[in-house]
């Protein structure tokens, strides 16, 4: 039976997002439209942007206990190094724990999870750097709709992967809180932060030089045409 309640709270609640998004999204859709070759928005970088499959079991490269085990594998799928798609062991166990003891709650978003992780996959399957062209995969059957073509990277759904993630892992964890006395469900709770915590820590943070290169100035600078960049 339908929670209607819950379902106009939903409502409201993205009635008010997208009144707060108008005032932003009006001129860059005006823009869009009106500019010279708007078609260049659909602009395809799927080759080589989708997500290799073992990168969802991979820590960063920069994780200061197993970073430089787990660099080598980088090497055969460069588009995942900067953009680490690691679910995290900790994470994943308990998603798996609650949507075995959760089951009627935990179907859709299991569903919506592996959804986005097949889509995340890109047009042609990709273990440990390794193109796998002839499994048919399901992004082919809606890589041309325009909606998608918007997203240019598939990798870009790993985003959203993380919403079904946490939300199963979060039922895990009521599960392992329950009928615990309060000082037990604390110290889970906190050891199960540390180990999370743990798992995706990058250290050092890679970071970037924000000087900006003297070709700017000493070279595009002196460009009169009208060029991108």
């Amino acid at each position: 039976m339908a929670d209607w309640a819950l379902i106009g709270k939903l409502a409201v609640a993205n009635g008010v997002a997208v009144a707060l998004m108008l005032p932003l999204l009006i001129p860059i859709a005006n823009y869009q439209i009106n500019r010279p070759f708007p078609e260049d928005i659909f602009l395809d970088e799927q080759e080589g942007a989708q997500t290799d499959l073992l990168a969802y079991l991979l820590p960063s490269h920069t994780h200061p206990l197993w970073g430089d085990a787990v660099k080598p594998f980088y090497d055969d799928m460069p588009e995942s190094f900067n953009y680490t798609p690691f679910i995290g062991f900790v994470t994943l166990l308990l998603a798996s724990f609650g949507t075995v003891k959760r089951w009627r709650f935990s179907r859709f978003w299991l569903l919506l999870a592996l959804w986005l992780l097949v889509m995340a996959l890109g047009p042609m399957l990709q273990i440990n750097g390794r193109l796998f062209p002839q499994l048919p995969m399901p992004y082919t059957l809606i890589e041309d709709i325009s909606l998608v073509r918007l997203l240019r990277k598939t990798d870009r759904l790993n985003v959203l992967l993380g919403i079904p993630i946490a939300i199963l892992a979060s039922v895990g964890v009521s599960v392992l809180l329950e009928n615990r006395q309060r000082w037990q469900r604390w110290l889970i709770t906190f050891a199960l932060s540390c180990l999370i915590l743990f798992e995706y820590t990058m250290f050092p943070f890679p970071s970037q030089n924000a000087d900006v290169p003297v070709w700017y100035t000493d070279v595009l600078a002196k460009e009169s045409a009208e060029t991108a960049v």
